[in-house]
Formats: C-alpha cells, structure tokens, sequence
C-alpha cells in the first residue's frame, strides 16, 4: 500500500524572508479574527516548511488526515487571504499525484495528473495548459523539459515529484512533505490559532483532553509533559530510564484512541519524541499489552475508547475511564521498572525481540537502534542467562495455564524453543566480548548514547 496525503505550495512572489513571511501569513489570519495560540487551544494549525533560495513555502496541517476536505477549503482560503498563487499536490496511494493550481482570487485555474493517472481517470485525464504554468518554469528549464518530467514512468509517483519540483522553481523535498514527519527547526515553523471572540464552547481538541485529564493525574507521580509537539508525559528515574505515557489517535477512525505505555533507556540510539507514537511502537504497547502480560486476561481493557465528535464532555469520559484503566494497568507496572534489571524483565514481558543479541559478525548490519540489547553490556553480564529465561518459562507456563498462548504449540514446544533462545543469545553476546574491535565499539556507543540523549533530553525539559 502507497502513501496518501495533500500538501501545498504557496507562491512568495514578494521574495520575502522566513519571518517577514509567517509575520504576513499571521497578520492576515488576524484579520480573519484568528490569533495565535498554544497547540492545546488551537482550532486551526498549519506546519510551514521552507527552503532556501525557493520562492515557494510550503503548507501542511496535521488536521489534514482526518478531514480530507480541510486542504481544499484551506488552499481557496490561503490563495484569497495572501493574494497569490497556490499549487495543492495530492499524493494518491503513490501511484498518482493531482496538482491543482489556484490563482490570487482562490478560483482553481488548472490541474493535471502526473503518474499512473488511467488507473484513477481513464480517459479524461487532465493535462496542463502551457499559458498556466509556463511563468512558473526556472530559466534553466523549458515547456519540454515539464512535460517529459510529467509523463514519466515512474514506480512511486513522488520519485516523478521530486524530479519535476526544480523545474517549476519548488523544492524536491518539501513537495512531498507530511506533517507526520514535521520536526520544528530554522526551516519549519508550526502554527496554532483560534478565534479572537468566540462565543460558543470552545472545542476540546484531543491533545487538550488529554492534557486536562492525563496532567493532573500523571504530575504528582514526577511525569512532566515534554517539549514537544506530541503528547509525551516523561518520568525519569534514576538518570537513566524513562517511563513514558501518550495516547494515539485512531488512523481511521475519528471518534477513537488508544493510551500507549513504554519504558526505555539513554543507553538506545533512538529516542525521539518529536516523533508520533506510530514511529516509537516498537517500544511502546496499548494497555492491553499490559493486561495480558501482567494480570493475564484480556477482557477487562477498551482496545479502543470512544466518544462522541464535537463534544467536550464525551472526550472528556473517554479520557477519564482511559485515566482509571491506566492507572490500574500502567503505572503499578512502570512503578516496579527501577533498574537496568527490571527494564530488561520488563521488556521480556512486553516486547523481547528488544533484548535479541545479534552476533559480532552481525551486530552492525542488522542492529536497528531501537532495542535495549546493550544493557547486557551496560550491566557486564556474562551469566548462562538461565534465571532470566527462567522467569520467561514461568510467564509462558501462566499463559499457557490460562488459555492464552496459540493452542496448536504446547508447552514442551515453547520451553525447547526458549532454550535454543538462551543459548543463541549467549553465544552471539560472548562472540561481542571476545571480539575486541566490536566489543569496543558497543562499549563506545553505550557512553556516546547516554551523553547525546541526555542533551536532547534537556532539550524536551527533562531535569537530568
């Protein structure tokens, strides 16, 4: 499955620079009776992305997921509210794009199709005026060079984007931009805003509510909620894990979310909470994760909670009876996670394929960055790792007691499976230590890791 999303390019015909532009661009939603706001208040939030020497800015929202009409109605509204020309791409399942060209009145003067277009239009696929875009074309470049790019035979159709981005004077990367991997810098700008004299109940937003209900509760227990864009709420303990919390909304369902949990350490390449939860699951698991891996039912947790679109007290319940399970599934467990020894106990519980150690042949080409696999190191263990799979055994010998393994593996076959486990692992872990260049370079990476993540760490306002 292809990727699907809108993003769109407005024309900066004044040449201005990135303040003067987002200066402009709120003055002139100000006069739509819109001010700036924080992200928890916000009714309408746009991601500005710009490029140097490139006369185009472009603009996307993360409310474009879940309102596919919202990029239309915004690129009418832009073009009008700047006095200028836009041009809307939307990327369809990567084998198609549509780019629609507004003029300064909002009022869409051209569009063509660039990729497999028969697939979605037949025969009356839509094909550019030359009069249209031509103003747009770069010196360097001319109405054939347009058009080859156009009609190219691409596999993803954003390769055909980025090749045709330069010739038209945009950007080949910020063509193909997503919201969903925004990270605020020099180039990227996110703006929140909400009506100056709004008269009616302001709506919550899921961020808010979450806020509200999630704050209270999780800030007396020592989380913070991070700097960040996303809903991250952080407890460090003793320097070196972090118990995190969040919610995810429902891809496809607007009326839905899910509350993740998840440990991890400084001592992992990759954490990054600029990211959404969907980029950190490896390491994070819903709530009936929890149920199932430490009460051993799976009956008594919402998979999803719902509530009703456009009102406050729904979103709030759905919060609410979120907060109670949480606190009933979540914390205690994260509240046991207090060592280097309990994370790697934890993660057999919740994810071990975290904790697999690859080979010193293999280490640094299939190594990921995203498990805990140098704790071992970290802690110099250099045990037959029998009591650790122990543990392991009698957590399956539950779940196979209470029905809730596959039915067609028996316990036999699980034990015997672990066993080749243990000593799979043992030997690649000792194949590391007896190989001093690897060896040396884990050892290496564990120190860089810890002093990188605990700059960044200070960053998102952690006090570590």
């Amino acid at each position: 499955m292809g990727n699907f999303f809108t993003t769109t390019q407005i024309y900066d015909n004044e040449r201005m620079s990135k303040k003067q532009f987002v200066d402009n661009f709120c003055k002139r939603l100000a006069a739509e009776g819109y001010v700036a706001c924080g992200n928890d208040e916000s009714e309408l939030s746009y991601i500005l992305k710009f490029a140097d020497n490139c006369q185009w800015v472009t603009i996307t929202s993360e409310d474009y997921k879940d309102d596919m009409e919202l990029p239309r109605k915004d690129v009418v509204r832009i073009s009008k509210m700047l006095g200028t020309a836009c041009v809307q791409t939307t990327v369809i399942d990567s084998d198609c794009a549509v780019m629609e060209l507004y003029n300064a009145k909002g009022e869409q003067a051209d569009m063509f199709v660039i990729g497999r277009a028969d697939d979605y239009f037949g025969d009356n696929i839509p094909q550019p005026k030359e009069s249209i875009w031509k103003p747009f074309l770069t010196e360097s470049t001319s109405w054939d060079d347009f058009n080859n790019l156009k009609n190219g035979d691409y596999v993803f159709v954003e390769d055909g984007l980025f090749e045709l981005a330069p010739v038209i004077g945009m950007d080949s990367r910020n063509i193909v931009f997503e919201a969903d991997e925004a990270v605020e810098d020099e180039q990227t700008v996110f703006l929140y805003f909400r009506k100056a004299d709004s008269k009616k109940e302001k709506k919550l937003t899921l961020n808010a509510a979450f806020n509200q209900v999630f704050g209270e509760a999780l800030e007396p227990l020592g989380f913070i909620k991070i700097k960040s864009r996303h809903p991250y709420y952080v407890r460090l303990i003793n320097g070196e894990i972090l118990h995190v919390i969040t919610f995810k909304k429902d891809n496809y369902e607007k009326d839905r979310f899910e509350i993740y949990g998840g440990v991890a350490t400084i001592y992992k390449p990759l954490i990054d909470f600029d990211q959404n939860v969907d980029y950190n699951r490896t390491w994070m698991s819903p709530i009936r994760t929890y149920e199932l891996n430490y009460k051993y039912s799976c009956d008594n947790v919402d998979l999803y909670y719902k509530f009703q679109i456009n009102d406050n007290n729904s979103l709030l319940e759905a919060f609410s009876k979120a907060l109670k399970q949480t606190q009933e599934y979540i914390i205690p467990v994260l509240d046991t996670v207090i060592s280097l020894n309990d994370v790697i106990d934890y993660c057999w519980r919740c994810n071990g394929s975290l904790l697999y150690v690859y080979s010193a042949k293999d280490m640094y080409e299939y190594y990921r960055g995203d498990e805990e696999l140098l704790l071992y190191f970290k802690l110099n263990d250099h045990s037959d790792m029998k009591e650790e799979y122990a543990k392991v055994k009698e957590f399956a010998k539950i779940k196979h007691v209470k029905g809730l393994r596959i039915k067609t593996r028996t316990l036999d076959m699980e034990y015997e499976q672990l066993e080749t486990s243990r000593k799979e692992k043992v030997a690649n872990r000792d194949s590391i230590y007896n190989d001093e260049e690897v060896f040396n370079r884990v050892m290496k990476e564990i120190s860089d890791n810890k002093e990188n993540n605990i700059k960044i760490l200070r960053q998102y306002g952690l006090n570590i």
